[in-house]
């Protein structure tokens, strides 16, 4: 028999998930930044921050409130995951390396943000090319324990009262983000094969999480109360 889905506020999951989304009420009004552009000449990397100091400011700041809806999200599906001891195990790592992902990303920001000030003064153009690389492979590290954080919510899914293809979706989404991320971070600043594969193997999978996601945080909100 199928264990009952245990609830404990999970209109909190709905609110962390939109919470989070409200991120791409600015991403698609900001430069595309990092440059991933190492190897490249320096001054060129410092030009493309020029300018850009106030908006990464904003995003930074914007962003680094929406990201905590990921940290709500998982806390709130957490109560959700300890039907058994393994599956609570497993609820327990989704919660601190989601946690990881959402520190990395704002240290991620801020480095970003903080090229961008710099590029608007005399600083050397090679301490920004610095930031920028810097930034390009925190954003993959960000990947890793946030597909980590879906794959083991995923699992733990399949051990409670949540229906198994939703489980699977997070299975499937983390291992891919997690993949992502390692492949990323390989590839930053390169020009091969691996570098070439960062994107397809990024884009896809995070738009599987963003769907696991919404999907779970819905059917938390229009389960039954107990």
């Amino acid at each position: 028999m199928t264990p009952r889905i245990r609830l404990v506020a999970p209109q909190l999951a709905l609110v962390g998930a939109l919470l989070y989304l409200s991120e791409w009420l600015v991403i698609p009004f900001v430069p595309d930044l990092p440059t991933d552009d190492v190897g490249e000449d320096v001054s060129e990397i410092a030009g493309a921050y020029a300018s850009h100091g106030t908006e990464l400011a904003f995003l930074a700041g914007w962003v680094s409130v929406a990201l905590l809806g990921r940290i709500l999200f998982v806390a709130a599906l957490r109560p959700s995951l300890r039907g058994s001891p393994v599956a609570s195990v497993l609820a327990d790592v989704a919660m601190a390396a989601m946690v990881l992902s959402v520190a990395i990303e704002i240290l991620q920001l801020g480095l970003v943000s903080t090229a961008a000030w710099l590029a608007e003064t005399s600083v050397d153009p090679a301490a920004i090319a610095a930031f920028d690389a810097a930034g390009t492979v925190l954003f993959g590290l960000v990947l890793v324990p946030l597909g980590a954080s879906v794959l083991a919510s995923g699992a733990a899914m399949l051990l409670t009262g949540f229906p198994r293809w939703l489980g699977w979706l997070g299975v499937v989404a983390g291992a891919l983000v997690v993949v992502g991320g390692v492949v990323g971070t390989t590839g930053a600043g390169d020009t091969d094969t691996v570098h070439d594969l960062a994107d397809p193997l990024t884009g896809p999978p995070v738009a599987l999480f963003w769907i696991w996601m919404l999907a779970t945080a819905i059917l938390l909100f229009r389960q039954p109360r107990a």
